[in-house]
């Protein structure tokens, strides 16, 4: 599992996974972070919002594998 967030000062991508060393509350905390709506979520000396400022499916991060299934009922 990949829980995705957007580091809010670089505006890159934070893929939390087992090997990130970020908890998985943590991660989902980060992940949900609603700019406008509440304060970044500090991980690790980083701050981190909503994956979904960035993109709703992070179908990206699928890269390199086989198969993929990708759902998004919410996405265009």
């Amino acid at each position: 599992m990949i829980v995705a967030a957007i580091n809010a000062y670089a505006g890159e991508l934070a893929a939390f996974d087992w090997d990130s060393g970020v908890n998985l509350v943590d991660a989902v905390i980060a992940s949900t972070s609603l700019p406008g709506a509440g304060p970044t979520y500090g991980v690790n000396g980083g701050h981190y919002m909503n994956g979904g400022v960035r993109s709703a499916d992070h179908a990206a991060l699928a890269s390199g594998y086989a198969n993929v299934v990708v759902l998004t009922p919410l996405s265009e």
